[in-house]
């Protein structure tokens, strides 16, 4: 089904025109007919209209919050979801984090490039399933 992501993975939201790379914190919350966002269904935002219930929702922190609001992140990637809970406990800071569905995500090496997946293991992944 597409890339498959982890925490830490680098990502930019397909859908926005001039995407912000983002951090998946959560790889995989639920799928989307689960997922409310201060109480509207995660399909209900606009953008979001066409895809399906089924499709998984991933929560992501963007790289420039992080930046500001967490020095040294990026030393924790594999453990991204603890270390920011972990500092807001300790410094009462919160970053933002915000749930995506996992389709409109591409992931993106630290140039900014998408990384391409291979067809054929997307299409082995499909087929096990």
């Amino acid at each position: 089904m597409g890339d498959k992501f982890e925490t830490g993975d680098r990502v930019i939201d397909t859908a926005n025109d001039d995407p912000d790379p983002m951090r998946v914190v959560i790889p995989a919350v639920a799928e989307a007919k689960y997922v409310k966002i201060k109480g509207k269904p995660i399909l209900e935002y606009e953008g979001n209209e066409d895809y399906s219930p089924k499709d998984m929702v991933v929560t992501v922190a963007f790289e420039n919050k992080l930046d500001q609001l967490m020095p040294g992140w990026e030393e924790h990637l594999d453990t991204l979801e603890t270390h920011i809970e972990e500092y807001k406990e300790e410094w009462k800071v919160e970053v933002p984090r915000f749930g995506y569905l996992k389709p409109r995500l591409k992931k993106i090496d630290e140039d900014g490039n998408l990384i391409e997946t291979p067809a054929s293991s997307s299409t082995e992944t499909e087929d096990a399933n």
